[in-house]
């Protein structure tokens, strides 16, 4: 134990103590970390026969303004055993609970009496004095430490008593009021006559009054002679006994935080105005999803839009949040009713507050008006496509009337003449099936093919027919390049493409054409490519149009790219043509095929018999060809104008006739239907469709062989002996 007196001093908020210097810590053998830690109690440090004294002088202090006279007791060491203090203690003004103490060593345990007054025996006038001192110049330092510490804090904050004059204030406080009112107010001068100087002196009176009636609030102020905006906190001051003995205030000056106020309202304000006179649909989505601002288009949508799609677009406006969540970019979707009557697109896009900003667009009427001008352009194609079907049926029909009335006219001119009418009608036939291979309505005989292969022998049939002053340069793999297709329409694509080149180097002393074959796992792409001037981009926009050609008159029908495009595609292929400074670049792509290759396809054997054949025919005079055709060639033919009187014919003779050769289309019953109704009467009989319908051209239907119109008489001997052969 000490055998001099030392002096120390302790801080604490009721039980616990807060702080202490390290004379006390000595005193009692703790740490100021465990001082730290919270550890330290100061009721668990008196011994339980003292603790009466502490609470005596708790009364004491509170009777008499806060200070407790000396009184002497224990506290417990560390260690367990106890050291003799005397203790004097005070209360610190305005702050509940917080009180601070000076703690006197004492050589010899002093006896303990009921009351503080009688705890210790008189203390030395010296003592007494060095305790008051140290206390007094203690509290004088704490309240500096404040003062500076409130100082450098940009809030206003003053103090006042009862008759609201004032007590202490910071200096930031003393810098605005005389900013605000051209004078300094001073410790004691009361703030009624300050306001006085004030415009706001009445508000300032009613707050004054509250705050001394125990009222604290939270109010706000625009300062006089300045833009400046206080908001203000009031609270009374107590004393030990709950009375109101004056009043704090803090003001914080938020001018800056009510101008961006003001900006974001205007913000805000122009946001709406725009997005409400916006066409398209506009929604705002919080963190948490839900709606904050949706404009009018959004609500007329919503509200004309059927049910089952304003549902299907609030979960869809859903699923792109979760999108962009996900991959931190914008998403969007299209929505379509169920009825096709509507469809909206939305996207969704994340803002900076980690909500969403959505826009719905309705794009029906968009939609309606790119169909129509879709339509509107199909139109004119169909029109330029009909005039020049038109312009070269009509050149065609001329040869075949001319030369038909010469030879009426001219008996010796008959031969001369029906050449010319069959060639005329060889190539109107020919017309038609450019057109058909241009509408893709063609079906081809697809087989695995060696594409390198066909180019090679294809090349060697070009080399013939382009003049000598083009060098036509082929490269293709080594290895065999297989795709499905058809192999004379692929080979009428290259030599559409290189006759096109040629055409295009015409009149210069060397050119040159390049075809040129690659593959890949997945396709096979054939290049022709040529030195030439190439094309202008309004020429590349119509290229593939039928009856567009930049050849001159009577060069050329303007069908050859129309068609090539018509089978590239029928084979699931594209072709794309460019043009460079070097030339024209024409470049086709197919899918390859893993299927064997297989050899030359065999004609099937022709029937060595005659046939007994039944024609259904509603043409008469194709009716009449026909049966002399077939008669000719020894069959045996009868003939019907329709479906139905042939199908009675057949009721009630079924076994008279071998094969039933049928028009497509006809009044009435149809001819596949009479060939259906045939087999019914007789299985095992054979039939050959006549049609010029393009869906059905070269292809079986229903094991029907199917015969395109029109047709050279060999065409049709083949197409019966063919069917006569399936059942020979």
């Amino acid at each position: 134990m000490p055998k001099r007196a030392t002096v120390a001093l302790v801080r604490g908020h009721y039980d616990e103590l807060t702080d202490a210097d390290d004379v006390f810590l000595s005193i009692v053998g703790y740490s100021r970390e465990e001082l730290e830690s919270g550890r330290l109690k100061w009721r668990e440090m008196t011994p339980p026969e003292h603790r009466h004294l502490d609470d005596a002088g708790m009364r004491d202090a509170a009777a008499s303004g806060g200070f407790t006279a000396p009184y002497q007791k224990e506290l417990i060491h560390k260690d367990g055993s106890r050291v003799p203090v005397l203790l004097v203690c005070a209360f610190i003004p305005g702050m509940p609970g917080k009180w601070m103490g000076y703690v006197v060593t004492l050589e010899t345990p002093k006896p303990q009496r009921a009351t503080p007054a009688y705890a210790v025996e008189p203390l030395t006038t010296l003592l007494k004095l060095e305790m008051m001192s140290r206390l007094v110049s203690e509290l004088v330092r704490e309240r500096s430490r404040v003062l500076a510490m409130l100082d450098h804090t940009p809030a206003l904050m003053w103090s006042f008593d009862r008759e609201c004059r004032l007590l202490s204030a910071n200096e930031p406080f003393f810098a605005s009021v005389t900013r605000s009112v051209g004078r300094r107010i001073g410790v004691g001068d009361s703030l009624l006559d300050f306001a006085e100087d004030d415009s706001n002196a009445a508000q300032w009176r009613e707050w004054y009054r509250r705050v001394l009636q125990g009222e604290g609030f939270q109010s706000s102020i625009r300062v006089t002679a300045s833009t400046d905006t206080l908001e203000t906190r009031f609270e009374p001051i107590l004393d030990a006994s709950g009375e109101v003995v004056g009043g704090t205030v803090v003001a914080q000056n938020v001018t800056a935080r009510v101008q961006a106020e003001r900006d974001l309202r205007a913000s805000e304000s122009r946001f709406r105005g725009l997005a409400e006179t916006l066409p398209v649909g506009i929604f705002l989505l919080d963190p948490s999803r839900q709606m904050q601002f949706r404009n009018r288009a959004y609500e007329s949508l919503v509200r004309d839009a059927p049910p089952s799609m304003v549902e299907e677009l609030r979960r869809v406006s859903q699923e792109l949040v979760d999108e962009v969540g996900e991959s931190g970019g914008p998403a969007e979707r299209v929505v379509r009713a169920a009825d096709g009557t509507r469809t909206v697109r939305v996207r969704v896009q994340r803002v900076e507050n980690d909500g969403c900003l959505g826009i719905v667009e309705d794009e029906t009427e968009r939609l309606a008006f790119a169909r129509r001008e879709q339509q509107r352009e199909k139109m004119e194609s169909l029109g330029a496509l009909a005039g020049g079907i038109a312009h070269d049926f009509n050149n065609l029909l001329g040869i075949v009337l001319g030369f038909a009335e010469r030879a009426m006219a001219e008996p010796g001119s008959a031969p001369e003449s029906l050449a010319a009418i069959r060639t005329a009608s060889l190539r109107a036939r020919g017309l038609v099936q450019q057109i058909l291979a241009f509408g893709r309505r063609q079906d081809h005989a697809m087989e695995p093919l060696d594409l390198g292969a066909l180019v090679v022998e294809t090349s060697r049939l070009l080399r013939v027919a382009i003049p000598a002053t083009i060098v036509l340069d082929t490269n293709v793999p080594r290895e065999s390049i297989v795709v499905r297709g058809d192999p004379s329409a692929l080979q009428q694509v290259l030599v559409n493409l290189c006759t096109n080149a040629a055409h295009a180097l015409r009149g210069r002393e060397l050119g040159s054409i390049h075809v040129r074959l690659v593959a890949d796992d997945d396709s096979a792409e054939l290049v022709v490519e040529d030195d030439g001037p190439g094309f202008s981009p309004d020429v590349e926009a119509r290229l593939f149009e039928p009856f567009f050609t930049t050849k001159p008159i009577g060069e050329g029908t303007g069908m050859g790219l129309a068609v090539a495009h018509g089978i590239v595609t029928s084979h699931g292929g594209e072709i794309a043509a460019t043009s460079t400074s070097r030339g024209a670049r024409f470049a086709i792509r197919l899918p390859r095929s893993h299927a064997e290759l297989t050899g030359s396809r065999v004609m099937p054997p022709r029937a060595s018999v005659k046939a007994r054949i039944l024609v259904a025919e509603d043409e008469p005079l194709l009716s009449r060809v026909v049966a002399r055709t077939l008669g000719a060639a020894g069959h045996q033919v009868t003939a019907r104008p329709s479906a139905t009187e042939a199908y009675a014919l057949l009721h009630e003779k079924p076994d008279a006739f071998d094969l039933v050769l049928t028009d497509l289309t006809m009044p009435g019953m149809n001819g596949i239907e009479l060939l259906r109704k045939a087999r019914e009467l007789r299985p095992e009989l054979v039939g050959v469709v006549m049609s010029g319908n393009a869906e059905l051209t070269g292809a079986d239907v229903e094991g029907w062989k199917v015969l395109q119109k029109p047709f050279l008489a060999q065409e049709l001997l083949e197409a019966i002996e063919i069917a006569l052969s399936r059942v020979s």
